[in-house]
C-alpha cells in the first residue's frame, strides 16, 4: 500500500522550463480546470479549441459524463469525500459505544473489519494529494500566474519568462494514491457485505434489533458513499493519466 506521508520538500519544488509545448500546456490547463482551479475565460476557450483538435485527430477524449461534474465540483472537492467522512465518524462512534456488549460476537468482528478498511482508505488522503497538484498547477500554468511572470521587472529588462511546472513527483504521488484507493475500496466493499450479512442474521433472529437496524443502515450509507468515491477516483485517474506523457 502506498504511504500516506506527505512528499518531502525537495520533491515539491517546481520545475522551471524555458518553453512548453502547446499540447503539454493545454493538457495541464485541462487538468487544472478539472481539479477545480484557475479556469478563466481564456483557459476555457483554449481548452475548447484543444478538445476540437484532439477530437478531429481521433485521440481519446475525456469522459463526457463528467463534464458537468468537473465544472460544478471539481476533482479535489469530490475526492475530499466530506459526506463519506461524516459517515465514517458516525460508524466509529457506533462501534465505540457497542464494544463492551458486542466485542466477542461474530457480527461485531465483521464490523471491526469494516473499520480497519475504512481507516486504511481515509489514511490515503487522496483529496489532499489532488489539492497539492491543483495548487502547483495554478501557481505555474494558469493565466494569472503567467501574467504575473510576464509583468516582473526581470522580464521587462529582457529576461525570459519561465514556466514553473509542478514536479512529476506530484503526478506520481496522486496516481499511486488513486490506485491504492481503488484496491482498498474493493476490499472494504467485501468487508461491508460480510458485516451486512452478519447484522441481517441478527435481525432474522430478532436479536439486538435497535443496534442491528442502526448498524445495517450505517453500512448501507457507507457503501453508497464508498461507491461514489470510487467513481470519482476513476474519473480523476482518467484526467491525470494521459498527462504523464507530456510532463
Amino acid at each position: 500500500m502506498v504511504s500516506a506521508a506527505a512528499l518531502p520538500p525537495e520533491l515539491r519544488a517546481p520545475v522551471v522550463a524555458r518553453s512548453l509545448p502547446d499540447g503539454a500546456l493545454n493538457g495541464m490547463r485541462r487538468a487544472l480546470a478539472a481539479l477545480g482551479g484557475g479556469g478563466g475565460e481564456e483557459d476555457s476557450e483554449m481548452d475548447a479549441g484543444a478538445n476540437e483538435v484532439e477530437t478531429g485527430k481521433g485521440s481519446q477524449s475525456q469522459p463526457a459524463s463528467t463534464s458537468s461534474w468537473s465544472t460544478d465540483a471539481g476533482v479535489v472537492d469530490a475526492l475530499a469525500a466530506v459526506e463519506l467522512r461524516r459517515e465514517v465518524q458516525l460508524w466509529d462512534r457506533i462501534c465505540y459505544k457497542s464494544t463492551s456488549q458486542h466485542r466477542r460476537s461474530m457480527h461485531f468482528q465483521r464490523m471491526r473489519g469494516v473499520t480497519r478498511h475504512l481507516r486504511a482508505f481515509t489514511a490515503l488522503n487522496v483529496g489532499a494529494a489532488a489539492a497539492t497538484l491543483r495548487d502547483a498547477l495554478s501557481n505555474g500554468v494558469s493565466e494569472n500566474a503567467r501574467a504575473l511572470a510576464l509583468s516582473s521587472p526581470a522580464v521587462a529588462a529582457g529576461a525570459h519568462a519561465l514556466w514553473k511546472l509542478p514536479p512529476r513527483a506530484l503526478w506520481e504521488d496522486l496516481a499511486r494514491r488513486l490506485r491504492a484507493a481503488a484496491r482498498v475500496a474493493a476490499d472494504a466493499d467485501d468487508a461491508m457485505l460480510a458485516a451486512a450479512a452478519a447484522l441481517t442474521a441478527q435481525l432474522a433472529h430478532t436479536y439486538f434489533m435497535p443496534f442491528a437496524l442502526t448498524a445495517t443502515a450505517a453500512v448501507a450509507r457507507l457503501r453508497a458513499g464508498l461507491h461514489q468515491l470510487v467513481v470519482d477516483v476513476v474519473v480523476a485517474g482518467a484526467y491525470t493519466r494521459p498527462l504523464f506523457s507530456s510532463t
